[in-house]
């Protein structure tokens, strides 16, 4: 029978296996490819630490419950996980492979023990006995010494030992990043040389096990679970959070391993010994021949950056300023008209310049934010801290709990209430994961809100990677929301349907209001026939919301789907989803915006959010929805949502089966991605470079390709 959703896993590994075609994509320059090769490690890693570690948790229940979309069971779904991870570490070792020679022609190596000519195995053997040996720390596990514990996502060389005696033990080095280099880069000027640390610390192994023959040896390094839930961890309110959220962090680095990975084969009797010590199937250990770490990333990049070598990487596209990115005061402006921004095409000026100017104006009197990931070097933190300072009412909601963010989120905690911030920690039992801003000023008996509300983070950094949208309006009314949302923050305090005018709350706010708009695109439709309904956002796993969409192509409403990662629905399937299309970008920005359009009957309704349509963000988390109604910015999200769907260049398609194939290339070629950098371009007045000019496609045409109606 075919199925007509996707487990989320699988579609996950599929995704994954969209960004590692881009690694294997020839026009994306060298070093970008490379680049994309470590994404996709990284994005398997923390995949394996979070998901693959939850469906090991739920093993554990007396009655583990099956995936609701598939029917699958746990055991069914990771046996499905670990036959596709091999496949697709294979696939992985293959573009590694001829990424390596592709780097290779253009004078980059990355040499392997056997690459290693007679003076440059000189070179290597001195700087390992001068520089690494000193800094190693040999371990031996024998009856007298136990199996040490391994550190999450360290690498570590393991050696099997015949001893004098001739009795076996292991050696176990550790490859500690906290003292040694990963990469050892030999001298030259034409050539860019490097071996990896781990492999020159295999290659001398001996070196260190001086007296003791080796009969194998191998690079380790193991993934462990990391889905350790705050909720779930007895949290004693008589305690402070963010001390109970610091021994969290701790448990996490010790919980038990769902993953090993070797650099090579793993001689049989040392499999055996490590696959019985990690307490691992053998369906959990994994051999790659690409490497298994790239934290020799930073260090190749500034290199070949300092060799001037342009060609390895993509040209410089600087976030261009907004119309309203003047010199006018951003709030004056404010009451004019609304503002909208576009990440990463646009710059971060209006937002940073809008809490700048509230931190220095006396008429302002309260400021509200609510924060889940910031930069390490953040402005964000700077301008509300200096706010606080200056007498404001400044009230930061900042989430201990962002996966992964935990640690850096504390520190800044401490440091906004050493400035005076009011710091809250939102609602028990939910992430905030909500992205708003509220300033309230006071002019004589006038009282004024401006209202930030983004599908992103507050963060610097990320704003020039992922694609997100941001509105800032004066709007009294989306004011008197953020203000009634925060102070439910602030009483700890889950919003309810009734609570906003015009903003929509999660949890199950979102959900439900999102039902009532497909219920009505469906009615419309049977009345006037041109129900539409064009959702974008990162991953898509609500079944409700799945159910509605299947209902709404059943009854004829055009279902236009922009989702980067998982979807569990699949389209085009004959009398259950023939009207939905879904199209995946994966470029070089991460598509990150969420933003959801009903046509209404000729209304056209277009929210903007913090949250995917993912039951973890529907259910249980405090998210929002914003909806636009600026007649501009509506025609701005509808040129995304349109440019989005006509990309044929960086965009795959689900087809009925399940799987993703390449958007059929017809001219023009459209790279949405730099379309939308080029209206920037276009908006600011700035030259568009050459590079980056493609043969021109009206964007009316894309837009009637998109919304328009067969009459």
């Amino acid at each position: 029978m075919l199925s007509i959703y996707e487990n989320r896993e699988i579609s996950w590994l599929k995704f994954n296996h969209r960004v590692l075609e881009e690694a294997e994509n020839l026009d994306n320059p060298l070093f970008e490819r490379l680049r994309f090769l470590s994404i996709v490690a990284n994005n398997l890693d923390e995949f394996y630490m979070v998901r693959v570690g939850s469906l090991h948790d739920q093993l554990l229940l007396e009655k583990p419950e099956v995936d609701n979309k598939t029917g699958m069971s746990i055991k069914e779904q990771l046996d499905a996980v670990y036959e596709k991870t091999q496949k697709h570490n294979k696939d992985r070792d293959k573009v590694f492979e001829k990424l390596s020679k592709d780097l290779c022609e253009k004078n980059v190596q990355m040499l392997r023990p056997e690459h290693l000519s007679a003076s440059e195995k000189d070179f290597m053997k001195q700087y390992f006995d001068q520089e690494i040996l000193p800094l190693l720390s040999p371990q031996i596990v024998d009856p007298k010494h136990p199996f040490p514990f391994l550190i999450n996502k360290q690498t570590y060389v393991i050696v099997l030992l015949n001893q004098k005696n001739n009795r076996k033990s292991l050696g176990i080095l550790p490859i500690n990043r906290q003292f040694l280099k990963p990469v050892v880069m030999l001298p030259g000027k034409k050539t860019v040389k490097f071996m990896m640390l781990e492999e020159l610390v295999l290659m001398y192994a001996q070196r260190v096990f001086r007296d003791m023959e080796i009969e194998g040896r191998v690079i380790l390094r193991i993934i462990r679970n990391a889905d350790l839930d705050a909720e779930e961890a007895y949290y004693d309110e008589d305690n402070d959070y963010r001390e109970f959220m610091k021994t969290l962090i701790k448990k996490r680095l010790k919980l038990k391993p769902v993953k090993a990975e070797f650099s090579d084969e793993v001689p049989k009797g040392l499999k055996s010994i490590l696959r019985k010590r990690l307490r691992l199937t053998a369906k959990q250990m994994f051999v790659l021949k690409s490497p298994l770490s790239y934290d020799f990333m930073p260090i190749l990049e500034e290199k070949l950056r300092l060799k001037h070598r342009d060609a390895f990487f993509y040209l410089p596209l600087v976030p261009q300023m907004t119309p309203f990115s003047d010199n006018t005061a951003i709030m004056k402006q404010l009451l004019d008209h609304d503002i909208f921004v576009s990440y990463p095409y646009q710059s971060t000026v209006p937002v940073l310049k809008l809490l700048q100017e509230a931190a220095m104006d006396k008429k302002v009197v309260a400021i509200k934010i609510a924060l889940y990931r910031v930069a390490t070097e953040s402005k964000i933190i700077a301008a509300l801290s200096e706010a606080a300072e200056n007498g404001k009412d400044v009230v930061v909601a900042l989430e201990l709990k962002a996966r992964f963010d935990e640690e850096n989120n504390i520190n800044w905690s401490d440091k906004l209430e050493e400035a005076g911030c009011k710091v809250i920690y939102g609602v028990e039992n939910y992430k905030v994961h909500s992205k708003i801003m509220v300033i309230l000023r006071k002019d004589g008996n006038t009282t004024q809100t401006f209202t930030h509300v983004s599908s992103g983070n507050y963060n610097e950094k990320t704003s020039r990677l992922y694609t997100d949208v941001n509105l800032i309006t004066a709007n009294k009314e989306i004011g008197e929301d953020a203000l009634e949302f925060f102070h439910n923050l602030q009483l700890a305090r889950i919003s309810q349907d009734g609570d906003y005018k015009h903003l929509v709350a999660s949890p199950m706010g979102i959900k439900h209001k999102f039902l009532r708009l497909i219920g009505d695109e469906i009615a419309n439709h049977f009345d006037k026939g041109h129900g539409h309904i064009v959702f974008k956002m990162n991953s898509f796993t609500d079944k409700d919301v799945l159910d509605a969409l299947v209902d709404a192509s059943q009854a004829g409403v055009k279902v236009d789907l922009l989702i980067r990662g998982l979807c569990c629905q699949i389209p085009g399937i004959k009398n259950v989803s023939e009207n939905i299309r879904i199209h995946s970008i994966v470029g070089r920005f991460l598509e990150h915006s969420r933003i959801y359009y009903f046509y209404a009957n000729g209304a056209e309704k277009i929210y903007i959010s913090s949250a995917d349509l993912m039951t973890r963000n529907t259910e249980k988390r405090v998210e929002l929805a914003c909806p636009i109604y600026d007649p501009k910015i509506k025609e701005e999200m509808k040129a995304i949502l349109a440019i989005g769907m006509c990309d044929n260049e960086k965009a795959r398609e689900m087809h009925e089966d399940g799987d993703y194939h390449h958007v059929k290339h017809e001219k023009p070629a459209i790279n949405s991605q730099l379309r939308l950098y080029q209206r920037a371009y276009e908006e600011a007045k700035a030259e568009f470079p050459e590079a980056l000019q493609e043969e021109p496609m009206d964007l009316q045409a894309m837009m009637k390709q998109v919304f328009g109606f067969d009459e």
